[in-house]
């Protein structure tokens, strides 16, 4: 359980597209953000999953690890190392996808951890702008004009580093507002370069993210009947376990020649996810309602049937009196 202290001290940087050679602005200076601190304290506290931590990654080449280590080990030389974070921001911007925008980093006393308290830092990056009128009185009415400025309620890449094992790579907790595959990896990958806890949530959610993009790519021929009872069987077999072997858990889902393809698909897969042998499984992960494909039999435009479950109660067939589809659905009761 992490909970955020408050701001010690803040900065702020202007961070271009280095593919554009838009360069980087530098603060020689603290920033005084009084006028916002509860906005940045909202967002700080409101967008990070506590139970979904990484460390950095490859720490004695990792120069967002270095700076970060610089400013925990002397907060003397937190503008110094926060120009450091600008600058490795910047240079991971070799792409025409990458936004400019505003980078705040700060500093965070009173941050609570496993019952101790220590510091943290957090790095914020906001890149969407909003028009504003600004309207001005004059003796006889109004002068209108138009600014374009950051919304510092909408950050879009943000991340908090917990000053807490700092030789295995810290703590931290990450987020990606902006859409696409490439904007998380510029952020995780490039810029903070960090690597998953392996937490049971953590390995929950990639084991997850692993059945149903093997449900999707490798059983397209499957209808959705029988996908909808796999995603059936594999949501029950996981809230009912706490730790899965991936040979017993394919026997159970699949028939014996899928379970051999999954089985093998796993092995593929594993080391990439950073997936242990025998995987932990966080039950609250599992009942979410994202975290398994929802798969809707839609039958013309007069039905529709949503599977949870029901192995066996569900059939389907032709009627060969008039040549139409049908199923049947068994039930005890009726709600």
């Amino acid at each position: 359980m992490i909970k955020i202290g408050k701001i010690s001290k803040a900065i702020l940087h202007y961070i271009g597209n280095m593919s554009s050679n838009q360069g980087v602005r530098f603060s020689d200076i603290l920033t005084d953000v009084d006028a916002v601190s509860k906005d940045l304290m909202k967002v700080i506290s409101t967008s990070f999953r506590r139970d979904d931590l990484y460390q950095f990654a490859d720490i004695l080449n990792n120069k967002a690890y270095f700076a970060v280590n610089q400013i925990f080990a002397d907060q003397e030389t937190f503008i110094k190392n926060s120009k450091l974070l600008a600058k490795q921001l910047y240079e991971q911007g070799n792409s025409t996808k990458i936004k400019s925008g505003n980078l705040w980093i700060i500093l965070l006393n009173d941050v609570l951890y496993d019952h101790k308290t220590t510091e943290g830092i957090a790095i914020l990056k906001s890149e969407s702008i909003e028009k504003r009128i600004i309207c001005t009185p004059t003796a006889n009415g109004y002068d209108i004009s138009e600014v374009e400025t950051y919304n510092i309620k909408k950050i879009d890449k943000g991340c908090v580093i917990v000053n807490s094992e700092s030789n295995e790579g810290y703590l931290v907790s990450y987020f990606v507002n902006s859409k696409g595959s490439y904007e998380e990896k510029y952020w995780r990958d490039m810029f903070l370069n960090l690597k998953s806890c392996q937490s049971s949530y953590q390995q929950t959610k990639a084991f997850v993210e692993l059945c149903n993009d093997y449900v999707k790519g490798q059983l397209r021929d499957v209808d959705k009947k029988e996908k909808s009872l796999i995603y059936a069987r594999i949501k029950s077999t996981l809230k009912e376990t706490e730790q899965i072997n991936i040979e017993e858990f394919a026997s159970i889902i699949f028939d014996h020649e899928d379970a051999a393809n999954f089985v093998k698909y796993y092995k593929n897969q594993r080391k990439f996810l950073q997936l242990p042998e025998n995987i932990s499984i966080d039950s609250k992960q599992v009942k979410t309602k994202k975290a398994f494909t929802p798969q809707t039999i839609h039958l013309d435009s007069n039905f529709e049937i949503n599977i949870y479950g029901g192995d066996g109660y569900l059939t389907k067939g032709v009627d060969t009196s008039n040549g139409l589809n049908y199923y049947k659905l068994f039930y005890d009761e009726e709600h």
